[in-house]
């Protein structure tokens, strides 16, 4: 066992690099990446029109497959020399009133490129989601299905303190979103370079979904800003070698924020509990303890007193949700083939939702068209999740080109960056009419088909994130990105429709990540 881990942290190891053998496993590695990624490019790209059409067995399909593996033959050897060459160089800066002459410019870029939006907007964009929270914070009436706490914090103490104003809500959300990236910039630039805090900052607000989801006073949005901040705390912990944590008060912000980041989303734990296994990999393991009682402390606060006070409501079908995977594929595999499937998974299928509306209103990849429509919950709720991961199993074994179809299409938000993955489901819902709404709304449609393509697949930054790792980086600095990844690749299997808002945060930490994982000075 030994000799095994010796030889994952060994392929893991620059110092590695011109030995063949472990050269050769990286390349192998990120093959066995790509390769299946490229194919199910080929899938939904090449017969997006009319994804009956495929089937894997075709000379067409077996010709691309081959075709795709000669290629990254050739490509991956040298995309991995290639990442080995790339460095940023860190140089800390010592004057204080340098960091916070950037920190205020940094903020004052970033709050008046969203204000922009905001006033032209006002008072802010709110889809049904943020309708419902709304009727909470008024009505006093929480359910837990969104975050209490986010509805409290984002929303009833903003309503309180400005007397109902509307508008209050994105107000507070885009003052809070700037001063995340601020802060992060400002971090960066203290332990890199200008040039990389202002190329950090401009990726970020340039990406064009930015100002758009900023403008939604959603939960993925707060979650995103505390993702943010923890990156840029986990940034003070990596180049000063956990001493940042000497400060007791960043300690306390610190678990404070990591407890906030867990409970804005229901699945954020696969996120925050990779960061605190990095913590401790490059922290202090006294500093990890403290921080794991204070959060551990503070979450247990908030949900038994703070939540029983508020009188906050446990949310309802829990099975529906954590099942919209499963249901995808049996939605495909009952819309396309049903012949080939089995009585059982038909009966339970049309006790979902009838035939008519599987065929008329369910589409590939997206389980979310059909259970908006109305599909029979309870059913789904007294069925239970682990039966309809069986039922979908079945559909693998009696129809796999449609099962496969439907798990591609749902599942491409994550891994793809070919064709269409969900990026631009965000249009700005103009409560009232004007030529300027309209025009800063088509100047923005048009960068986000010129820049989204490069900038707002969710697949190209995990993509960038594990060639990184394969290519380049010491074992020690994988747990640096298995949060990012680990949430991603887990919430991919939580999807029920290209919910793009989800994965929004892995735009806005990239800059940061990328900072740890392609530094190399040893002090």
């Amino acid at each position: 066992m030994n000799k095994g881990l010796n030889f994952i942290k060994a392929a893991f190891n620059f110092d590695n690099l011109n030995n063949l053998k472990y050269f050769k496993l990286r390349v192998a590695l990120l093959i066995l990446y790509l390769w299946p990624v490229l194919f199910a490019q080929y899938i939904l790209f090449i017969h997006q029109d009319n994804l009956r059409m495929f089937n894997p067995k075709d000379p067409t399909s077996l010709c691309w497959a081959a075709d795709i593996l000669f290629v990254l033959l050739l490509l991956c050897p040298k995309v991995i020399k290639l990442f080995n060459k790339i460095s940023v160089k860190a140089k800390a800066i010592s004057c204080e009133d340098t960091h916070k002459n950037f920190f205020a410019k940094s903020f004052i870029i970033a709050f008046i490129y969203f204000l922009i939006y905001y006033v032209v907007y006002y008072p802010g964009c709110f889809s049904p989601d943020s309708l419902n929270q709304i009727q909470e914070a008024l009505t006093n009436k929480y359910i837990d299905w969104h975050p209490t706490l986010h509805t409290l914090l984002f929303f009833k103490l903003p309503l309180t303190l400005t007397g109902e104003c509307l508008g209050s809500m994105v107000l507070m959300q885009i003052i809070l979103f700037a001063l995340a990236l601020a802060y992060m910039a400002n971090t960066i630039y203290k332990y890199a370079n200008f040039n990389y805090a202002c190329l950090a900052l401009a990726y970020v607000l340039i990406t064009p979904v930015t100002p758009i989801i900023v403008l939604y006073p959603w939960k993925d949005v707060a979650f995103a800003i505390t993702a943010i901040l923890l990156i840029a705390f986990m940034l003070n912990i990596y180049f000063t070698r956990g001493e940042w944590l000497n400060n007791f008060r960043n300690l306390i912000l610190f678990a404070v924020i990591l407890t906030f980041a867990t409970i804005f989303r229901h699945n954020a734990v696969l996120f925050t509990a990779p960061l605190f296994l990095a913590l401790i990999i490059y922290a202090n393991k006294k500093h990890a303890l403290i921080i794991f009682l204070i959060s551990a402390l503070l979450f247990a606060f908030i949900k038994i007193p703070v939540y029983r006070y508020v009188d906050a409501g446990k949310p309802k079908y829990i099975q529906r949700e954590i099942s919209g995977l499963p249901m995808t594929v049996i939605g495909n595999a009952v819309k396309e083939t049903p012949e080939l499937l089995s009585q059982d998974i038909l009966d339970f299928a049309y006790q979902v939702a009838p035939k008519e509306k599987w065929q008329t209103k369910y589409i590939t990849g997206s389980f979310n068209n059909i259970k908006w429509a109305g599909v029979n919950s309870d059913f789904i709720e007294q069925t239970g999740a682990l039966k309809i991961l069986k039922i979908m199993l079945k559909c693998f074994m009696q129809s796999p080109i449609a099962a496969l179809k439907g798990f591609i299409g749902l599942t491409n938000l994550v891994h793809g960056f070919v064709g269409y993955t969900g990026h631009m489901l965000y249009p700005v819902r103009v409560l009232e009419g004007g030529a300027l709404k309209e025009n800063l709304w088509q100047i923005n449609k048009f960068f986000q088909e010129i820049l989204s393509p490069v900038l707002g697949h969710i697949g190209l930054i995990n993509l960038i994130i594990l060639i990184c790792l394969i290519a380049k980086f010491k074992f020690k600095k994988l747990f640096l990105a298995l949060p990012l990844l680990i949430y991603n690749f887990g919430t991919m299997l939580l999807l029920s429709g290209a919910d793009f808002r989800f994965f929004y945060y892995s735009i806005a930490i990239m800059p940061a990540l990328v900072l740890m994982l392609l530094n190399e000075n040893k002090n």
